[in-house]
Order: C-alpha cells, then structure tokens, then sequence
C-alpha cells in the first residue's frame, strides 16, 4: 500500500507587533520622540551653556597691566565686554550703559559663600560726577543657573573731569573686602568695598587717618 503523502507544515504569522514592520514604527516613533524632546529642551540647554561660558569669563576677568580703568584726559575708559554679554543673558535686556568695569570677580563674603560682584563707573550728569553700579550673582554651574541676588546704585558724585580711577584691589587677609582708589587733581580718595553675608555691599569713604575695619554688623 502506497505511503500517504506528506502534509506540509506552514508557519505561524507572528503577532503584528513582533513583525520587522512593526519594530521599524517604534524606532521610529522613539527617533521623532527624541528629536521633539531636544528641540523642546534646547533652548534652555543652550541658555544654560552660554550663562556658564560668560560667567567663567567675568570670574576669570583680570584688570589692565597698569590698573587704569578709567581717566577722562587719557580717554581710558576700560568697560567689560564678558560683563555687559553675561548681563544680558542673566537679566533680559541687559544693563544700561556704564563708564568703566573697576572690579569684575570673585569676593566671599562671612558666611564663606563665593560669589560674583561687578562694580561699574556710571555717569551720574554732564559736569563730570559719577556713581558706583553694584550687582552680586550667585555662582551657577550644570545643575543651577547663574542667579543674579542683588544690585544697587552708590551716589559717588566724584569729580573725574580731569581724573580717574583704578581696577579694584581684593584684600589677601580678608575676601569680603575691596579697596576702590580714585585719582583727580590734588586729591586722591579711597573706598572700601565690604561684602555683607546678606549679600549686600557696603561701600565706605576711608579717612587718611582712619584704619580699615569691617563695618559694624
């Protein structure tokens, strides 16, 4: 007797979702996932390294080799361009426009938390006289943005028309503080510049006779 013949065995379809088709549509879905998430994501990425590369550059700022940064008869007027782009990122549209960067930094103040001051010359009217602009940021890195905690605006009135003043000069012995030195003819004037631990500062007139001391809390 002939044997049957044999009957040919077909393979299962698989599911659809084990289907090379459908693995193609999640890689897919994923890579369009991904690409919506960066471009949500990156302006804000982007953001983010700028306020960090102009922040290592105003911590990095150092003063001319001659300290000058401002003198009206040489026409010396030094201003921070690191300072005035870091500004406009941190606090939209960006500050108004000064004379001179005399101190751009590192300061720590008694709590030993390190900071970010600037100290700008602004024209206070046309006879010559000008202020002293202040602002203290808060040190960003990858996890926290760069903050700016305080500024303020110190009625100087000093007559520069035919003087100047010098780059900031921190104090070795005491890093909350900074000596301001301002030259005009015949007079010669010194300001001490103290950073408060509630991250203000306060800023002195020296006497000739008076010794520097930190400011009564």
């Amino acid at each position: 007797m002939a044997d049957a013949p044999a009957q040919l065995e077909y393979a299962h379809t698989p599911p659809w979702h084990r289907t090379r088709r459908a693995r193609q549509i999640v890689v897919a879905a994923v890579l369009v996932g991904l690409v919506i998430a960066i471009w949500m994501i990156w302006p804000a990425v982007s953001l983010r390294t700028q306020l960090l590369y102009w922040q290592r550059k105003c911590l990095n700022h150092t003063s001319p080799a001659d300290g000058i940064v401002f003198h009206n008869d040489a026409k010396v007027a030094s201003v921070s361009s690191d300072w005035d782009d870091f500004y406009a990122l941190l606090s939209p549209p960006g500050k108004s426009k000064t004379d001179a960067t005399i101190y751009l930094g590192k300061m720590i103040n008694a709590d030993g938390k390190t900071v970010l001051v600037s100290l700008e010359l602004a024209d206070q009217d046309l006879m010559g006289r000008y202020d002293i602009v202040w602002n203290i940021v808060e040190i960003g890195g990858i996890s926290q943005p760069p903050k700016l905690l305080n500024s303020g605006r110190v009625i100087f009135a000093a007559e520069l028309t035919h003087g100047g003043a010098f780059y900031g000069q921190l104090d070795p012995d005491a890093p909350s503080h900074l000596v301001l030195r301002f030259e005009s003819p015949g007079i010669a004037r010194i300001k001490d510049v103290w950073l408060r631990s509630e991250n203000m500062l306060k800023i002195e007139e020296r006497r000739p006779e008076t010794s520097v001391t930190p400011p009564s809390p």
